[in-house]
């Protein structure tokens, strides 16, 4: 087995600003911005970053894997490879600042569970398309964005956010096996969803929010009513995916076919 744990690169990397637009309230991310503990607080820009990378390759690869991630304040982004030896490839860009209060950012691998936690930053992840990858996220402000395409395997899938929002792109090449759930909750912001199952997985979707809009395309679903869709298939498919996508105050949009 190949496995490389850390690479630092110190050079300078430019500041990267996600601003989400939420029921006409701009909330400013700086997704790699400093803790509110030095000059500037969370919206201070100008300081340096500092780029770490983390990657584990070769066999043996298991059959499933946990992906864990926390984050305070910045963007995630999860995308797959077709690479049947790659576990992870994972780059977390930091502020110095945040680097002074905080430390270095680290990735665990134990009883195959990727985690990542860390206050603020951003982190790009790449998996593999060996194992089935079920992902947990805990945001508290940012943008999570994860792209299940390129031949991956899916598990379940539970994302928590305070503020900001959730993407999720769902392809017809990804493998489902058995009964999988994605549950997506943000208190205040939006849910968008572009689901393209196979046509052998079964689907429902059911969306929701307090105060806000849900707003859903559908093609080949059928609507059940309050936001509720299934496909014909979804009580005799083999298997199938379930998804909630709830939001307090804010939007939920999806795209079904």
């Amino acid at each position: 087995m190949n496995e490389t744990e850390y690479r630092r690169n110190n050079a300078m990397v430019a500041c990267i600003i996600a601003v989400i637009l939420v029921g006409g309230i701009v909330i400013g991310v700086a997704s790699l911005v400093g803790s509110s503990h030095f000059p500037g607080g969370i919206w201070n820009t100008s300081d340096a970053k500092t780029l770490f990378e983390f990657e584990r390759v070769g066999e043996p690869i298991p059959d499933a894997i946990t992906l864990d991630i926390n984050v305070n304040v910045g963007d995630v982004n999860v995308i797959f490879e077709d690479n049947a030896t790659l576990t992870y490839a994972i780059s977390i860009l930091v502020p110095n600042a945040s680097l002074r209060d905080n430390g270095n950012p680290t990735v665990s691998w134990s009883s195959n569970t990727i985690a990542v936690g860390y206050p603020v930053c951003s982190i790009n992840i790449t998996l593999g398309t060996s194992a089935t990858y079920q992902m947990f996220f805990t945001i508290d402000t940012g943008e999570l964005t994860i792209n299940l395409s390129d031949s991956a395997k899916v598990g379940n899938i539970e994302a928590t956010m305070t503020t900001g929002s959730i993407k999720v792109l769902m392809s017809e090449d990804v493998s489902v096996q058995g009964d999988i759930v994605f549950t997506l909750t943000v208190a205040t912001g939006s849910i968008t969803m572009v689901i393209d199952l196979p046509s052998d997985v079964g689907g429902r979707f059911a969306g929701s929010t307090t105060t806000g809009t849900v707003d859903v395309t559908q093609l080949g679903w059928n609507e059940l009513g309050s936001n509720t869709y299934e496909t014909s298939n979804y009580n005799s498919a083999a298997d199938t995916v379930t998804i909630n996508a709830s939001v307090d105050t804010g939007s939920v949009q999806a795209t079904l076919s």
